[in-house]
C-alpha cells in the first residue's frame, strides 16, 4: 500500500515539475496556454516537436487558417472546354493533316482554294466541320481570358456573361452561312459566293485553330507575364478577321466586281457586330 502510495505521488510530483518547468522555460503568465506541434522533417529524418505561446504572433497564424476559396463555376467550365478543344485540335493536326495543309495553303493561292470547293470530298468536309466546332470554342475562350484579365467579371455573374459571349459567337457563325446562302440564292454567281463563303470562313478556322495554344497558355501563365500574351490573343484575333477581309476584297478585284457591292456586302456581312456594339455602348 505505501509502495502504490509512493507511486502515485512520483507520479504527481512528476507532473508538477512538468508544469512548473514549462512555466518557468516560456514565463506563462496569467493561466496563458502552450501548444505543442509535432512537424517531420523527411529530409533529415526525425520529427520536430515546436513549443508555441498563445502570445506568441505566430499562434494566431498556426490555429486560424484562412478558408480556401471555392472554385469559380466558370473558371472548371473553361478548363473543361480548353481540354475538348485540345483533344479537336490534336484530331485535326493527326487524322486530317494531309486535308489540313490543303486548306492552309488556300489562304494564299486562289486556284488551290476554287479547286478545294470544287473538288471537295467527304475527309474534307469533315475536317470543315471539326474545325468550325474548334473556331467556336476558340474565339469563347479568347473571349472569356480576355474578359476575366481586364474586367475581372465577379463569379456571380461570370457564367451568365460567358454563356452570352458563346451565344453571340455562334449566332455571327450561322449568320455568316445564312448570308451566303441568301446571296447564293439571290444571284447567278453560286460558285463566285460559294468561294467567298470558303474564305471567308478559312481565315476565321485557321486563326482560332491558332488561337487555342496561346489562349490556353494566356489563361494559366504567370500574372506577370499574362499581360503580353493577352495582347498577342488580340492580334492574332485582330490579323485574322483583317485577313479575311483582304481575302475577300482580292476575290472581288480579281473577278473585276464593282467596290460598291464590295462595300454593300462587308456592311450586310457584319451587321450584327454593329448591332452589337452600338447595344453595347449604349448600355454601358
Amino acid at each position: 500500500m505505501d509502495a502504490f502510495i509512493t507511486n502515485q505521488n512520483r507520479s504527481k510530483y512528476l507532473f508538477d515539475n512538468f508544469l512548473d518547468l514549462a512555466a518557468k522555460h516560456d514565463s506563462i503568465r496569467n493561466n496563458d496556454i502552450n501548444v505543442l506541434f509535432s512537424k517531420k522533417d523527411f529530409t533529415k529524418g526525425f520529427t520536430q516537436t515546436i513549443l508555441i505561446s498563445k502570445t506568441d504572433s505566430s499562434f494566431k497564424t498556426v490555429l486560424s487558417p484562412k478558408h480556401l476559396a471555392k472554385p469559380d463555376k466558370s473558371d472548371i467550365l473553361i478548363f473543361l472546354l480548353f481540354i475538348v478543344a485540345l483533344l479537336i485540335q490534336s484530331i485535326v493536326l493527326n487524322v486530317f493533316f494531309k486535308y489540313f495543309k490543303v486548306l492552309l495553303q488556300s489562304l494564299f493561292y486562289d486556284f488551290i482554294a476554287e479547286k478545294a470547293v470544287n473538288e471537295s470530298s467527304i475527309p474534307q468536309n469533315s475536317l470543315l466541320r471539326w474545325m468550325e466546332l474548334l473556331s467556336i470554342l476558340s474565339y469563347f475562350l479568347s473571349f472569356a481570358v480576355i474578359m476575366k484579365f481586364f474586367i475581372g467579371i465577379e463569379s456571380g455573374n461570370s457564367l451568365f456573361i460567358f454563356s452570352i459571349g458563346a451565344l453571340s459567337i455562334i449566332g455571327y457563325k450561322f449568320w455568316i452561312w445564312l448570308y451566303h446562302k441568301i446571296l447564293a440564292f439571290a444571284t447567278n454567281a453560286i460558285d463566285f459566293i460559294n468561294i467567298l463563303h470558303f474564305k471567308n470562313i478559312l481565315a476565321i478556322n485557321i486563326g482560332g485553330l491558332v488561337l487555342i495554344p496561346i489562349s490556353f497558355i494566356t489563361s494559366y501563365v504567370n500574372q506577370s507575364y499574362q499581360i503580353y500574351f493577352v495582347y498577342l490573343c488580340i492580334s492574332l484575333i485582330g490579323i485574322s478577321w483583317l485577313y479575311r477581309y483582304f481575302l475577300s476584297f482580292k476575290l472581288f478585284v480579281k473577278k473585276r466586281v464593282s467596290l460598291l457591292y464590295y462595300i454593300l456586302y462587308l456592311c450586310a456581312l457584319e451587321l450584327p457586330l454593329v448591332f452589337g456594339v452600338i447595344h453595347t455602348l449604349r448600355a454601358n
